[in-house]
């Protein structure tokens, strides 16, 4: 397992509490820096290919709102978000829409044409 873990640069972002946070372990073969970003369990990186890509992985835990409006200024125009979003698009109505309107807004600003939003869920850290 050490020899895999090797091949990779471990990249951690702390909770608001003990047990929250958020980790992105990245290939080596693959340029990440580091993006200045103090919000917890928010941790962006750049990855350097012919076009850089930013790449935001998040942790929101089920009970906290999240004000999403946060994030955009770490959003790009070639810009990936994911992470555990702890919503129910279907299920949990106002908090739900709060996300997808920014999510819209993001879109519709100019400086974010391009900006494809894709929600993944990762592994957190408990």
């Amino acid at each position: 397992m050490s020899a895999a873990l090797s091949n990779h640069n471990v990249f951690y972002q702390s909770g608001e509490n003990a047990h929250g946070g958020v980790l992105v372990m990245m290939c080596k073969d693959i340029s990440a820096v580091r993006v200045s970003c103090s919000l917890p369990s928010i941790c962006a990186l750049d990855l350097q290919f012919d076009q850089t890509i930013r790449l935001i992985a998040m942790y929101a835990p089920e009970s906290e709102t999240r004000n999403w409006t946060d994030l955009t200024p770490l959003a790009t125009n070639f810009c990936m978000i994911l992470g555990d979003f702890n919503i129910d698009i279907e299920q949990d109505g106002e908090k739900a829409d709060r996300l997808l309107k920014w999510m819209d807004s993001c879109y519709h600003e100019q400086q974010f044409k391009l900006m494809n939003v894709i929600l993944l869920v990762i592994i957190t850290l408990y």
